[in-house]
């Protein structure tokens, strides 16, 4: 295969979308959701040579076609048994294309699913408590290989907890779990909790941060057919003051 760097790029691409909306204000429910669709074309073909840990980019002259779409849909309900909203999400996409890997042409195709979920709850007007869930996966093949690679799956959940024992103070506790199965790590546990004090002009802020001492957050996902990690260092558990006025 030959490189044709000198070349002008060139590409095309279309979309289109689907989209619909639900409500009813009497019953608190509202639904939305939608389809998309989008198509793009090509005149040159990029790709990756690997010389051990080095990458040296190549192109060639081959026009490729690539499309994929994304399925939607979004509800909400109002609860009436404590002043409380539920929200739930689902979705789902897939795109096809081709890869330039090694000299070689590969045809690929990557889907993922995702789901996602809320609720507020106020019982009085001293506390409210917020809980959310998400859970996520992906998967990409060589359409000539069924088998494809081990889907990578995240689950993320998130809850936080404010009190208000008086109109000029406020308690906090948030507490974060991720899990993701392509880590060596696969579970990771946050938690923060703080105290803010207002007093006409000025607040004053108490927080402790990383209450649990991670030292570290790594998680993985595929684009088209790489796999993708991300490691982060975090800051050991630490207490911080914090301040702010107006001056008018």
């Amino acid at each position: 295969m030959c490189s044709t760097i000198d070349r002008l790029f060139e590409s095309r691409s279309s979309s289109g979308n689907i989209s619909f909306i639900y409500k009813n204000i009497f019953e608190a429910l509202f639904i939305n959701g939608g389809f998309k669709y989008n198509r793009s074309w090509k005149n040159l073909l990029y790709g990756y040579n690997y010389q051990g840990i080095m990458s040296v980019k190549t192109t060639i002259d081959q026009p490729t076609e690539s499309s994929g779409y994304d399925v939607n849909v979004n509800v909400s309900k109002g609860l009436d048994l404590w002043p409380a909203t539920i929200r739930i999400f689902g979705g789902y996409n897939e795109n096809t294309g081709k890869l330039l890997i090694q000299d070689e042409i590969l045809n690929y195709q990557s889907e993922g699913y995702s789901a996602r979920g809320s609720l507020n709850i106020n019982p009085t007007s001293l506390l409210s408590v917020n809980y959310s869930f998400a859970w996520n996966q992906s998967k990409s093949y060589i359409i000539e290989n069924t088998e494809g690679f081990p889907a990578i799956r995240g689950i993320s959940q998130t809850a936080n907890m404010n009190v208000f024992p008086h109109k000029t103070l406020t308690v906090n506790i948030n507490f974060e779990h991720q899990y993701n199965n392509a880590t060596s790590s696969r579970h990771t546990t946050f938690a923060d909790a703080g105290v803010k004090f207002r007093h006409k002009q000025w607040d004053l802020e108490l927080a402790l941060n990383n209450i649990f001492n991670t030292k570290q957050y790594v998680s993985a996902s595929y684009s088209d057919i790489s796999t993708y990690y991300y490691s982060y260092q975090l800051r050991p558990m630490c207490f911080l003051l914090k301040t702010r006025f107006k001056l008018k």
